[in-house]
């Protein structure tokens, strides 16, 4: 969970506000971007699924000839207004997009593998980008590590305010919580915004996230069969193996033949 802060952005229609307040909420992991960016030196082209506002592929940039971002909220591109020359996101959905050029490197950070809608589109998403990866390139993914014991501990999350927003005289709270669902494996992150006016009058918006996720030692299988090799699972962005007290993983494969 966030701990709470306060954050100052510009009011916005609608789309764009949703995806502001989620990006100014949700900053990445610690040392992602130092982690993404390393990777990247000495690759040629990268593509991220999932770009959101371009927070990594924009940094990631700096190390390629060019980079492509697959995001499939308009709002959340329209916040992506400073990329340089050699980075664009595209308005696609990760599970079916297509690109004329193949890349080096592919990357889907922070939990978005687990926010594409199912096992299904999972395999979909990791199909396509191996569709757009040469042979031999690196694919590289973060999320949280849970397993079935610890998810049956976890549910159900009370609501948590996790953050304050304040903008031109409004004071927005932000509530966190989760939702379980019927599927197995499956939850939703939910998000509520109590937007205080300098009137007094209060405006809600809420927003939901559906996450389907697996545990570390089903990874192999579905990479697998989404035309990649599982190289390794390692501790969040220190390059050493995962351990059984880690939370949070990065996955390492590579593009077979």
């Amino acid at each position: 969970m966030h701990e709470g802060r306060t954050i100052f952005c510009f009011m916005q229609p609608e789309a764009e506000l949703r995806a502001r307040l989620y990006s100014l909420v949700h900053r990445g992991m610690p040392g992602d971007i130092a982690f993404y960016r390393h990777e990247a030196q000495n690759k040629r082209s990268v593509i991220e699924l999932g770009a959101g506002t371009g927070r990594i592929l924009r940094e990631v940039a700096g190390e390629v000839r060019n980079a492509v971002g697959i995001e499939h909220s308009a709002g959340m591109i329209a916040q992506a207004t400073d990329l340089p020359d050699n980075a664009v996101i595209l308005h696609a959905d990760a599970c079916a997009f297509s690109v004329d050029q193949q890349f080096d490197l592919v990357i889907i950070p922070y939990n978005a593998l687990f926010a594409f809608g199912g096992i299904d589109r999972m395999r979909q998403a990791l199909q396509c980008a191996r569709k757009h990866a040469r042979t031999g390139a690196t694919l590289l993914f973060d999320c949280y590590v849970l397993n079935d014991d610890d998810y049956a501990l976890l549910l159900p999350v009370d609501q948590e305010q996790i953050a304050t927003v304040i903008d031109q005289g409004r004071s927005i709270a932000v509530f966190e919580w989760e939702e379980p669902l019927t599927t197995p494996r499956s939850f939703t992150m939910a998000y509520r915004y109590e937007i205080t006016m300098p009137n007094g009058s209060v405006d809600i918006m809420e927003d939901r996230v559906h996450h389907h996720w697996l545990p570390p030692t089903a990874m192999e299988r579905l990479l697998r069969a989404a035309g990649w090799r599982l190289i390794g699972l390692e501790a969040a962005f220190t390059r050493v193996p995962l351990g059984p007290d880690d939370i949070h993983l990065v996955g390492r494969a590579v593009a077979m033949e």
